[in-house]
Order: C-alpha cells, then structure tokens, then sequence
C-alpha cells in the first residue's frame, strides 16, 4: 500500500510539472508575439498643384490585445515646398475623444526643412482607423528639383517622413512602425476651356 501511495503521489508530481511547464511555454509564446506585435501609424497620400491646400490622412493600426492611450509623431517636409495648416480629427480620432496638439519648428539637421510635430492622448484606449486629417498648403512656386521644366507638365514630390512613438497605459514610449507619406506637385498642367454660343 504504501509503494502505491508513493508511486501515485510521483505521478502526480510528474503531471504537475508537466502542466506548469506547458503553462510557462504558453506564457512564454505570448509575451514574445506580443512583443514581436508592433502599432503601426501610416500617413496617406495627396496630390495637387502649387497653391493647393491638401489633407493628407493619419491612420493608426493596433494589434489586439494592445492599449495604446497615447503617441507622439514627428513629421518632416521641405519648407519651401509645404507648409503645415492644421489638423481636424477624424472619425476613429473623434469616438476616442482624441485631444491633439500640433506644433512646427525648424529642423536642426536641415536648413530647409521644417519638423511637424504632434501629440495625441486619448481618453480611452485607442481603437485602428482614421485618427485624424493633416493639412498641408503647397507653395505657389513650388518647382521641382533643378527648377522649372518649362512648358511641360512636370510632376515631382514632396515627401513626409515620419517618426512614430506610442504609449500603453502608464508604461514608457515605445517606437512605431508605419507608412511615410507624400504629396505630389504638379505643375505646368494647361488648362483650356471653349465657349459656344448659340444665336
């Protein structure tokens, strides 16, 4: 009797271990795809001709299981191509109650260049979608690499390059991944209209 006690209580303990090891794997393969899981913030794509004002659209993708209540975002674009005007919230942006703070500066490591950056804290943890709209004026003289092309429609680009930080919870900011954005300029497009008229 006392041999079956024994071998039962080892065999229980074999199985204990067991679980507790297959626990821990579990555990194990859920931190590492959490951690390997990363917030994505892309910014869109415009078009337009000089002196055009365009919106240029900010999304935010969040893998399940993420809580993000807070990012910061960094974007950088030639001066004498764009100049930031505003940002208007978008749907995803207005059900979080998003509060967004924007601010333009120059950039230190570029002579041309101007650095947008923003801020959004959301009341609640954010959800994927459309978190707001950026506008962006082209310079009227606005002309591509080298100068103008003369009388042929010329098409070039302003590029917005992105740095991306969010924030769980109470934790620290973490780097986001994501889409830069840009903005097509173009120029020398001839427009003609013919009148008819009819007595």
């Amino acid at each position: 009797m006392k041999f079956s006690v024994q071998t039962k209580a080892r065999s229980v303990m074999r199985w204990l271990t067991l679980i507790v090891t297959i626990v821990a794997l579990s555990n194990g393969q859920a931190a590492a795809q959490q951690a390997d899981a990363k917030v994505n913030i892309d910014l869109g794509t415009a078009d337009g001709p000089p002196g055009r004002t365009l919106s240029v659209p900010m999304n935010i993708a969040i893998p399940e299981g993420m809580k993000v209540t807070e990012f910061e975002l960094t974007v950088r674009f030639e001066k004498d191509l764009l100049s930031f005007t505003k940002a208007d919230l978008a749907p995803q942006g207005k059900t979080d109650d998003v509060k967004l703070t924007t601010a333009v500066e120059d950039d230190p490591e570029k002579k041309t260049g101007s650095i947008l950056k923003i801020t959004a804290v959301a009341a609640q943890p954010l959800g994927s979608g459309a978190v707001a709209d950026l506008f962006f004026r082209i310079n009227p003289k606005a002309k591509p690499p080298g100068g103008s092309t003369g009388h042929k429609a010329a098409k070039f680009t302003a590029a917005l390059k992105k740095d991306a930080r969010i924030k769980m919870g109470e934790g620290q900011m973490l780097a986001a991944g994501g889409r830069d954005g840009e903005i097509d300029i173009t120029q020398g497009v001839a427009i003609f209209g013919c009148f008819f008229y009819m007595h």
